[in-house]
């Protein structure tokens, strides 16, 4: 029988993945707030420039929120996190097939390609991230 590890210990590799989730909804808003001082804080020449741009709040706002989840070791938030993180990585990947429009995006998607793919497997198949996560171990139930 293995041993559950302590849910009121959070594994640094957790913390770590929960800063990193702040980090890009940070990243995002800097982004958001940069574009909008290009354009002079016009909103209209935002949206026909960059439409996308208005999402980004948005996805910071999702990145806080798993975040949060996951510092606060909710069962919830390692799935949710599962799912985008996946999703993050056919979209990487698929950009960078594509030759993400020019070689120096290229070449900046992949560290996050790397870091989502880490993150995506520890959450899969490190032996106690699910267990932290209040989840049982398929070895808990012999």
């Amino acid at each position: 029988m293995a041993i559950s590890p302590d849910r009121s210990k959070r594994p640094l590799l957790v913390t770590l993945i929960a800063i990193y989730q702040f980090s890009i909804g940070c990243a995002g808003l800097i982004y958001f707030a940069q574009t909008w001082r290009q354009h002079g804080g016009d909103g209209r020449a935002l949206l026909i420039d960059n439409p996308f741009s208005y999402a980004l709040p948005v996805f910071s706002a999702v990145s806080f929120v798993i975040g949060g989840g996951v510092w606060r070791l909710q069962p919830w938030a390692r799935h949710v996190l599962i799912g985008t993180t996946g999703l993050a990585i056919v979209r990487g990947l698929t950009r960078h097939a594509m030759g993400a429009w020019v070689f120096q995006t290229q070449r900046a998607i992949a560290p996050f390609i790397v870091i989502d793919l880490m993150i995506w497997f520890a959450l899969m198949y490190y032996p106690d991230i699910a267990a932290v996560f209040g989840e049982r171990n398929e070895e808990d139930t012999w």
